[in-house]
């Protein structure tokens, strides 16, 4: 999948597919941003490392005003994390 060249699709598929891709980037900043606010009023100096994984997700990177890196594999890599602990504490 590609970004359309508008937001308002010419034809129905550059519809569906603005709205899919312009949806899922407005709801990752929309909850980014309020994460950081939130915890901005506890933590002053916190300074976030947005990290997109999964589907859309190297689709957002250079657009997206919070996300900063792409690792598709980073859901694998912490469940393997957790697999190891479980492994240590088993044995």
């Amino acid at each position: 999948m590609s970004w359309p060249e508008s937001v308002i699709g010419k034809n129905t598929y550059d519809s569906i597919r603005s709205g899919i891709l312009f949806g899922f980037l407005g709801q990752a900043d929309f909850i980014a941003e309020r994460i950081i606010e939130e915890v901005r009023n506890t933590d002053k100096e916190f300074k976030p490392k947005v990290i997109a994984t999964g589907g859309l997700a190297a689709l957002m990177v250079g657009r997206s005003k919070y996300i900063q890196v792409h690792d598709p594999d980073l859901t694998l890599k912490g469940l393997k994390i957790l697999i190891d602990k479980n492994r240590y504490r088993n044995n």
